[in-house]
């Protein structure tokens, strides 16, 4: 259901669809990745890190989530986060 809806162009709804899927299942590595990939492109990229790494813990051989993962780590919001934490 997340892939349709983003494919017709209703990428709140996808997301939703998504969080819903990972509820019902956590180990869900595929729907992680396709939540995290959506919530990088909606600049949510806090959220999307933690999307990327509850994907690595599903599937820690997932390369895609470990790029995907590197990518939004470089984001400057979630940069300045860590930075905020460490103060």
């Amino acid at each position: 259901l997340g892939i349709a809806e983003h494919e017709l162009g209703h990428d709140a709804a996808a997301i939703a669809a998504f969080e819903q899927a990972v509820a019902l299942e956590p180990g869900f590595a595929s729907a992680w990745l396709h939540l995290g990939v959506l919530l990088s492109t909606a600049a949510r990229y806090s959220e999307a890190k933690e999307a990327f790494g509850a994907c690595l813990d599903a599937e820690p051989s997932l390369e895609q989530c470990r790029q995907d993962l590197a990518l939004v780590e470089r984001k400057p919001s979630v940069l300045g986060a860590a930075d905020a934490g460490a103060k």
